[in-house]
């Protein structure tokens, strides 16, 4: 009998130990493909200014799904005009906060206003912290810049400028989404981390990125 419980120890013990390393290694390969992206990025490759889907990454057996945007193109609740913001959140399906406090990044906005994993991550493509003061630039907006200068809508890094990355790969009952803001420091010089958001989304909660 002790053995037999013994061996159904081993058994969870070896199930839940499989279970943290696979969960290890998601997590490691979105990170590897965020690092793949930001290097391409520094290296010259030129990335779009309006929100984009860009090509898949495939890191230890895992395809990933990568789409960047630029804080530029996103509101900041703290600064803009609020009936813009609750147009944003009523949209994702969050009620209008009666709370006062004040936030200092956008996970503590979100957090006080109870979101979901799911609406947080259909938010962050429209909100941000950490944009001003520079001006808020509609996608139009950039588009009608790059026309007027005939060159593509595209750009190429500079230091101080911001991406903002989502990586995502599927899951049986869901997706894993890691969200990052990096700074590019300049030639020779390392993306500085400005926010790190890992999700577990069971239900989108909005339509993907083009």
């Amino acid at each position: 009998m002790l053995g037999g419980a013994l061996a159904v120890g081993v058994q969870n013990y070896l199930k839940v130990a499989g279970l943290e390393q696979r969960r290890v290694l998601d997590r490691i390969s979105l990170e590897s493909a965020a690092v793949k992206v930001l290097g391409e990025i520094a290296a010259g490759e030129p990335h779009p200014l309006q929100p984009t889907r860009l090509p898949d990454v495939e890191i230890n057996g895992r395809p990933i799904t990568v789409s960047i945007s630029l804080p530029e193109g996103k509101h900041e609740p703290s600064v803009d005009d609020p009936a813009t913001i609750r147009d944003i959140l009523h949209r994702a399906g969050v009620a209008e906060s009666r709370s006062q406090s004040i936030a200092t990044s956008l996970v503590e906005f979100l957090a006080s206003r109870g979101v979901s994993a799911a609406q947080e991550d259909c938010l962050r493509r429209e909100l941000t912290y950490g944009r001003a003061p520079e001006e808020f630039r509609s996608d139009s907006a950039g588009a009608q810049e790059a026309e007027a200068a005939s060159r593509p809508n595209v750009r190429t890094v500079s230091a101080g400028d911001q991406v903002d990355l989502r990586l995502a790969r599927a899951l049986p009952d869901g997706e894993q989404v890691l969200w990052v803001r990096a700074r590019f420091g300049g030639e020779g010089r390392p993306w500085s981390l400005h926010d790190y958001r890992m999700l577990k989304i069971r239900t989108p909660a909005c339509e993907p990125q083009d």
